[in-house]
């Protein structure tokens, strides 16, 4: 399989209409397979434009201040309740994005949930009995229909889950979200019956382009924002990091933070 490094390679092929994801089979309605099938991000042609509508239609009265700020305000409960020294990743990356989004979409705190459903999500992971348990529970709280809208909702919230929280850790790591690393490191593209890597990390094309560019993102920056704003007075532990054991995303498995200071700004 040919792999694209540099940013104007891998922008000609998101931008290349011709350039295809490869197809996830069907799976039974409400399993896993199901959602893959039935989301924008592994679709294309008119199925991916009819899906993406519906994201958009989700993210279009969502206003990212308010995100940013309510994130904030939840980061900031967080750190009031712990000790010296907290995970980032376990109680706050994973958590707020999802909880905050969760929110301003109407629905409870499915973060649990989804952290497990975001797990099994790609079509390389064999998905088990517990994410087919939890992506049932997100299927009722999204209205109890396994279809197109419940799909859009959950597929939102698992971009929220995974993409954001590595980008959470990675701007704590580089010290800003501007020169944070891209967490999403490679996708595919089926280019003249071809199956090609794209190494988005090297072309450092954060959130995509083309048809299939992140429809959240600002969004993913206000929340991440939000929750930077609240962890001012704290720096990451030196120490090792260990990553999930993905092969397209870049997130922590933990990454211990301690306080300096209790300074902290709104966004």
């Amino acid at each position: 399989m040919r792999t694209v490094t540099t940013r104007a390679g891998v922008y000609a092929v998101l931008t290349d209409s011709a350039a295809v994801v490869p197809p996830v089979p069907d799976g039974d309605s409400g399993g896993v397979r199901w959602l893959r099938a039935a989301v924008a991000r592994f679709s294309n042609g008119d199925a991916h434009a009819r899906r993406r509508a519906l994201v958009l239609s989700e993210l279009v009265d969502i206003d990212e201040k308010s995100l940013c700020d309510k994130a904030f305000a939840w980061t900031r409960r967080i750190v009031a309740d712990a000790g010296p020294v907290l995970d980032v990743m376990t109680v706050i990356a994973r958590r707020v994005p999802v909880g905050v989004l969760a929110e301003a979409l109407g629905l409870p705190d499915v973060s649990a949930d989804i952290a497990v459903v975001a797990r099994a999500y790609h079509p390389h992971v064999e998905p088990g009995p517990a994410a087919e348990a939890a992506l049932a529970r997100l299927v009722e709280v999204c209205g109890g229909v396994a279809d197109e809208h419940a799909a859009a909702r959950i597929g939102l919230l698992i971009q929220a889950c995974d993409a954001t929280a590595g980008l959470v850790a990675s701007a704590l790591l580089s010290g800003s979200i501007a020169d944070a690393e891209p967490p999403v490191r490679s996708t595919r593209r089926v280019v003249g019956g071809e199956i090609v890597a794209l190494d988005l990390a090297a072309a450092k094309l954060t959130f995509g382009a083309g048809a299939k560019e992140c429809p959240g993102r600002g969004h993913a920056v206000a929340l991440v924002m939000g929750i930077l704003a609240a962890l001012r007075g704290f720096r990451v532990v030196p120490g090792e990091i260990g990553y999930e054991p993905s092969v397209n995303i870049r997130v922590p498995l933990s990454l211990p933070i301690s306080r300096e200071s209790s300074v902290g700004g709104l966004c």
